[in-house]
C-alpha cells in the first residue's frame, strides 16, 4: 500500500497550522475552567479538576504510544483502511470498558464526589486522538485543528447550558469533557479522504498495543518528569519548592514550535524512501526550532527584570531558577524534534533507551542537587538531562546518517 502524503502541505504551514490551532484552543479550554471554577465553590471545582486531571493521565497509559505508532506507520503505507479500523475501534471498546467499570464502581463506592468524572474524560481523550490517526498520518494537520477547535467550542458550549440551567460543577463539566471530544472525533472521521477513511464493515478485534512498548516507555518517562517537584518538596524546604514552581511552567510556551514541528514532521519523515530525504523534508522547516532557541535566550537574559515585574522581589530568587531552564529549553528544543525523526526512522526502541536513561538521571539529579542547592539545584537537574539526551539523540542521528541504513518498525 502507498503512503497517502502525497499533495500535503510543507511541514511549516502545517506546524503554524497547529501552533495557531493550540493557541484558539487553549484559549477556549481556559475560559471552560474559568466557567467551571466560577460555577461552584473551589472545593466542588478542585475534585472535579483533580478528577479531570486522573482521567487525562488515564488516557495516556490506556494509549501507550500506539497512536505514534500507528501515524508512523500509515505514513509509510503500511495500514490499510481496514486495519486502521480494527486497530481504533478495538482501543476504544477497551478503553470504554474500564470507563463504564470505573464509574460503576466510583458512583456505587464513592457516589458523594466526582470521581467519575475520571471515566467519562479518559474514554473522551482516548476516542478523539485515536480517531486522528489517518489525517495525522496523511500530514491533513489543517484538518485535525478544525477537530481540536470543535472540541473545545462544543465542550465550551455544554458547560454553559448546563451550568445555565442549574446542574453541579461535576456533572457540568464531566459532560463537557465527554461531548467536546466525542464531537471531535466524529468530525475527524468526517474529513478524512474517503481513500484512507477507516473502514468499519469489516472490523475484527485487534491488540491494539502490539509493536507500541517502544513508543509507550519513552511516553512514559516523559510524563514522569513531573515528579520532579515532588522530589524537591521531599529533599528541600517549601520555600526551595515555591520558587522552583513559581517559574517552572513559564517555558512551556517556548517548546510550543518545536512540538509542532516535531508533531507534523512525523508523516514526512516516515514516508520518505531514504534517511537523506527525511533530513531535506526537515531541513526545510528548521528556522522554526530557531525562533524558539532564539525566544529561550531571550528569557534567560530577561528573567530577573520579568520575574520581579509578574511576582515580586519576594520572588527574586527565581529569577536564577528561571534563567538556567530557559537555557535547558536550547536543547530541549532540539531534542523533541530529534527524538520524533529517529522514531519516524524506525529507530523507538534506541530513542526509548535515551529518554528512559535521561529522565531517571534528571530525578536522581533533583534529589541530589535540591537537597544541597534547592531549587536552583532542580533548574540545573533539568539541564543536564537535557544536554545528556541531546548528545545521545545526536550520537543516533550521526550514526544513522552515515549508515544510511533503514530500520522498518512492524505493528
Amino acid at each position: 500500500m502507498k503512503s497517502s502524503l502525497r499533495g500535503a502541505e510543507s511541514i511549516s504551514r502545517q506546524a503554524l497550522w497547529l501552533v495557531g490551532s493550540t493557541v484558539i484552543a487553549q484559549a477556549i479550554f481556559a475560559v471552560v475552567y474559568l466557567l467551571a471554577a466560577r460555577g461552584g465553590t473551589p472545593a466542588e471545582f478542585g475534585a472535579a479538576a483533580a478528577a479531570a486531571a486522573l482521567g487525562t493521565a488515564a488516557a495516556g497509559y490506556i494509549d501507550f504510544g500506539s497512536n505514534a505508532l500507528w501515524v508512523r506507520e500509515s505514513a509509510r503505507g503500511k495500514l490499510r483502511p481496514t486495519t486502521i479500523a480494527s486497530l481504533v475501534l478495538s482501543k476504544n471498546i477497551v478503553a470504554a470498558t474500564l470507563a463504564i467499570a470505573w464509574i460503576a464502581a466510583t458512583l456505587t463506592l464513592f457516589a458523594d464526589t466526582p470521581l467519575w468524572v475520571a471515566g467519562t474524560s479518559a474514554f473522551a481523550l482516548v476516542w478523539s486522538q485515536t480517531w486522528q490517526v489517518p489525517l495525522r498520518g496523511a500530514a491533513l494537520i489543517g484538518r485535525v485543528s478544525i477537530a481540536v477547535i470543535a472540541d473545545r467550542a462544543v465542550a465550551l458550549a455544554v458547560l454553559g447550558g448546563l451550568l445555565a440551567s442549574g446542574r453541579s460543577v461535576a456533572v457540568a463539566f464531566g459532560a463537557a469533557l465527554l461531548i467536546g471530544p466525542l464531537v471531535s472525533g466524529f468530525v475527524c472521521f468526517w474529513l478524512t479522504p474517503r481513500t484512507i477513511r477507516p473502514n468499519l464493515a469489516h472490523y475484527r478485534f485487534t491488540v491494539p498495543w502490539r509493536g507500541s512498548a517502544a513508543y509507550g516507555l519513552s511516553s512514559a518517562a516523559v510524563g514522569s518528569q513531573s515528579l520532579d517537584m515532588t522530589i524537591l518538596s521531599a529533599v528541600s524546604s517549601t520555600v526551595a519548592t515555591g520558587s522552583y514552581a513559581a517559574v517552572s511552567r513559564w517555558t512551556q510556551p517556548l517548546g510550543m514550535l518545536a512540538n509542532a514541528f516535531a508533531s507534523v514532521s512525523v508523516p514526512h519523515v516516515a514516508a520518505a524512501p531514504s534517511w537523506k530525504s527525511a533530513i531535506e523534508h526537515a531541513r526545510k522547516s528548521l528556522w522554526l526550532l530557531g525562533l524558539g532557541i532564539a525566544g529561550s535566550i531571550a528569557l534567560a537574559f530577561g528573567a530577573p527584570i520579568l520575574v520581579e515585574f509578574l511576582l515580586g522581589p519576594e520572588y527574586g530568587p527565581s529569577a536564577a531558577v528561571l534563567r538556567v531552564l530557559a537555557l535547558a529549553m536550547v536543547p530541549a528544543i532540539v531534542n523533541q524534534p530529534m527524538a520524533t525523526f529517529l522514531q519516524a526512522r524506525g529507530r523507538d526502541r534506541s530513542v526509548s533507551v535515551v529518554v528512559v536513561c535521561g529522565v531517571a538521571l534528571h530525578l536522581a539529579l533533583v534529589a541530589l542537587l535540591g537537597s544541597n542547592f534547592g531549587a536552583l539545584g532542580a533548574a540545573v537537574a533539568f539541564l543536564a538531562m537535557q544536554s545528556a539526551i541531546l548528545v545521545a539523540l545526536g550520537f543516533l542521528m550521526k550514526r544513522g546518517a552515515s549508515s544510511m541504513v533503514e530500520e522498518s518498525g512492524s505493528v
